[in-house]
């Protein structure tokens, strides 16, 4: 990873990454984003919900 990163990008819609997202996070100090975690969120969104699942990182908090 680049030292001065702003956000890690997992770009691959077939990998289960919703679980790995807050502790890489944690880890890394920087937002993580996944296709398919990303996708579930904006579908969540459309559907008038609010997006928010405690624990699974900064863009479902």
């Amino acid at each position: 990873m680049a030292p001065n990163a702003d956000a890690l990008l997992i770009s691959c819609g077939g990998l289960n990454t919703l679980h790995l997202t807050k502790g890489l996070e944690d880890r890394l100090g920087i937002p993580v984003v996944s296709s398919m975690p990303a996708g579930l969120w904006a579908a969540m969104r459309l559907v008038g919900e609010s997006g928010s699942i405690k624990g699974h990182g900064r863009l479902f908090d």
